[in-house]
């Protein structure tokens, strides 16, 4: 019961003190066992991978040169850690 006075603290409060913090990580934890949890979080992965999507190609058509810098960026951390640097 303690716990879910703290969770709701958490979120109705948006109170962040170490005991909320801690409190709402463990609730987080428990629902995220639950089949309604499991769930929940595939639903939040879809659309989180969807606005990556919608984002990149908003970048990719209206900014080139920018994506073209990205990738550049990207690949050149890549090859860096493929050679341990």
């Amino acid at each position: 019961m303690a716990d879910e006075i703290i969770h709701a603290t958490y979120t109705n409060s948006k109170c962040r003190c170490g005991l909320c913090k801690k409190a709402a990580a463990e609730y987080m934890r428990g629902y995220r066992k639950t089949s309604a949890g499991k769930s929940q979080a595939r639903f939040h992965q879809i659309v989180a991978n969807k606005r990556s999507q919608i984002a990149i190609k908003w970048i990719k058509d209206n900014h080139p040169e920018q994506w073209d810098r990205i990738c550049s960026r990207a690949i050149r951390i890549v090859e860096k850690q493929e050679n341990g640097e």
